[in-house]
Parts: C-alpha cells; structure tokens; sequence
C-alpha cells in the first residue's frame, strides 16, 4: 500500500497516511492483530516517536 510505511525496521510499528491524519499502529501477523495506537494530524502525530 503506497500509504502505509514502516515506522522502525526490528519493531512492527506502521503509519498509515489518511490525508492530513496519521494512524500508528502495531502489526502481529501470527496471530492476526492489529493494535491501533493512536490517529493524530500530520503536525501532531511524530512528536512521540
């Protein structure tokens, strides 16, 4: 997907680009779950990480 990129190579954190948001989330395909982080505006959303 061209909106979603890989935060850290060794973690499974993602970002996902929905316009003017970002979603971070945690990916464990082994046991098919996605643990959804937080969604903030692209201005507030690396501040963190």
């Amino acid at each position: 997907m061209p909106n979603v990129k890989r935060l850290n190579d060794a973690d499974a954190t993602y970002r996902l680009r929905i316009g003017d948001y970002r979603v971070l989330y945690d990916r464990d395909d082994a046991i098919r779950v996605i643990d959804v982080i937080d969604v903030r505006t692209r201005s507030q959303a690396y501040r963190r990480w």
